[in-house]
Formats: structure tokens, sequence, C-alpha cells
């Protein structure tokens, strides 16, 4: 649902969402379903997470192009603890 409310918040028009869970392999009729629905709908852009472009690249759905969607967190408060507990969490 974040990455649907994501997409709404930027202003895309969402003709279907189809979800599937974080770390998803995808498996070849997965593939299929997207290209189903995107014909279904008419669509033209499949948009996914970035995370989850890399794992759909090599399965590419025909219909569409696919477009990557980029996060970017910034930290707007106690900058500096965030950054003790990276740096303590990166060195152990």
């Amino acid at each position: 649902d974040h990455f649907r409310l994501t997409l709404q918040r930027l202003g895309a028009e969402i003709a279907a969402f189809v979800a599937f869970s974080d770390h998803h392999v995808y498996t070849p009729s997965e593939i299929e379903q997207l290209d189903r629905v995107a014909k279904q709908h008419r669509v033209e852009i499949i948009v996914t997470t970035e995370k989850d472009g890399v794992r759909l690249r090599p399965m590419r759905p025909s219909v569409g192009r696919v477009w990557e969607l980029r996060i970017r967190a910034t930290i707007v408060e106690h900058e500096a603890a965030w950054k003790a507990y990276i740096s303590n969490t990166i060195t152990g």
C-alpha cells in the first residue's frame, strides 16, 4: 500500500495495481499475469520500485514500458543520532 500511496501522491493515474510481497522472486507465470493485466487496462507504463526492477529486468513484461521509481530518504531530525547509529551498525 505504501508504494501505491507514493504513486498517487506523485500524481500517477493508476489503471491497475498488482502487488507482490517484499523481496519477491518473479515467475514466468507472474510476468504473463502482468502482461494480461497491462493489455486489459491498456497501460502504457508499468511502474515498479527500483529494488524490484532489478529482479524484474531479466523477465521484462512484453506490454508497456517498465519504469523503476527511485525513492530516497532524507533525515530531517536528529541527523547526528542517525549518523552515529548507522556508523555503529556498520562497524559493529
